[in-house]
């Protein structure tokens, strides 16, 4: 069971990775970009914006990123889902007191 599932995940990603690409940078365009950890520093500009980035939460960083793809797949998902049926109807509300 764990190996179909692993196997799944990675069709998904193989699947997925194109588009990951092609959004990435937009998302790093809104969210920013995540700090990466092992980066030296070369001068003292980038050891400022080392130290803001430290001084962020990334767990928060990553939630952020996280929703933001979940409403984009929600907003593709509602771009490409049909509605089978829509009715409309009148109706009155009795309150029982």
């Amino acid at each position: 069971m764990l190996a179909r599932f692993e196997r799944l995940i990675a069709f998904f990603g193989r699947v997925l990775a194109p588009v990951r690409k092609g959004l990435d940078p937009l998302l790093e365009k809104m969210l920013g970009k995540l700090p990466e950890a092992e980066e030296p520093a070369l001068n003292f500009a980038r050891d400022g914006e080392a130290a803001i980035l430290n001084q962020e939460p990334l767990r928060a960083r990553v939630l952020i990123r996280a929703l933001g793809w979940v409403i984009l797949i929600f907003l593709v998902w509602a771009a490409l889902a049909r509605v089978d049926e829509v009715t409309r109807g009148n109706g009155k509300v009795i309150p029982s007191r």
